[in-house]
């Protein structure tokens, strides 16, 4: 089984090196890594360039594509049966590789491999585990219905954990680009109805949890726009009754907040709710308070 490291990569001067230095210390030393700078106008560049191994390849955007047009590219230009895309600010364990090439041999059905994590400061020093799994957690295998489903109740899913099977993603770009934040939350729930998600829960991932992020650039009214535009559009399409009750909860909720800043967006996502799950209107609380602002 061929596998596929890549690095999109964006003012990542800082980090970058340990990043890649985390991939050459795989136990596996069977992978290409590929990093590709969105135009970086640091020494991104550079700092990737000095690495001499014949596995890395690394490739500059002429102009700056964004998040997730430079993830698409970081795909694309990959050539393994299995890919990571790692962020280039995080680091995987030694034995991230094997782990799940293991995982994904067991269950010929899955499409995503991902794992549990570690978030690191900017001094690498351990501040947290997953947002979801603890560190107790055990391995979990979810089904196509099943790990939508858990979609729909929450992103569970850290992105640079993830592995995918070739074979199984869609044509076209995986990510889309009108999503400043919310990118891999939307590739999830496309994934999701073409396999089954696996979770290995050793912490194969340590993830920098700092305000430098890409994402933490967006502002939350944003952020939960594209979270209830997911959900609605994806509720929209399998239609069955648990998704539209998450998407019309969340669709209803979010109408409320919108209401709340004065947004005249706040009717459109109130019909949603509606239309998809009219038992949200038991809610009162949230009813009341739309119809009691000015």
């Amino acid at each position: 089984m061929s596998v596929s490291v890549s690095i999109p990569a964006f003012a990542a001067e800082r980090s970058i090196a340990r990043t890649t230095t985390s991939v050459l210390r795989q136990t596996t030393a069977e992978f290409e890594l590929i990093i590709v700078d969105d135009a970086s106008e640091d020494a991104t560049l550079d700092v990737a360039r000095r690495f001499s191994d014949s596995r890395i390849k690394v490739y500059r955007n002429e102009t700056r594509l964004g998040m997730a047009a430079n993830w698409n590219r970081a795909l694309e230009l990959a050539e393994g049966d299995f890919i990571t895309l790692l962020h280039s600010d995080d680091e995987l364990a030694p034995e991230y590789l094997t782990r799940c090439l293991k995982a994904f041999s067991s269950v010929p059905s899955a499409v995503v491999v991902h794992t549990n994590m570690l978030r690191i400061d900017s001094d690498n020093n351990v501040i947290g585990g997953h947002w979801v799994y603890p560190a107790d957690a055990v391995d979990e295998r979810l089904p196509p219905a099943a790990a939508l489903e858990k979609l729909f109740a929450g992103n569970f899913i850290c992105c640079p954990s993830v592995m995918f099977r070739r074979s199984l993603l869609p044509a076209g770009d995986l990510f889309d680009p009108r999503y400043q934040y919310a990118a891999d939350y939307d590739a999830w729930c496309r994934l999701a109805p073409r396999g089954d998600f696996l979770f290995v829960a050793a912490p194969l991932l340590r993830y920098r949890d700092h305000d430098q992020r890409q994402t933490r650039q967006v502002p939350l009214m944003r952020k939960e726009k594209e979270q209830t535009d997911i959900m609605l559009h994806h509720a929209r399409i399998h239609r069955r009754p648990a998704l539209k009750r998450h998407a019309g909860a969340r669709s209803l909720h979010f109408a409320w907040k919108c209401r709340r800043h004065r947004l005249p967006s706040w009717k459109d996502y109130f019909r949603s709710a509606l239309t998809l799950y009219p038992p949200c209107l038991l809610d009162k609380r949230i009813i009341k308070t739309l119809l009691s602002l000015p």
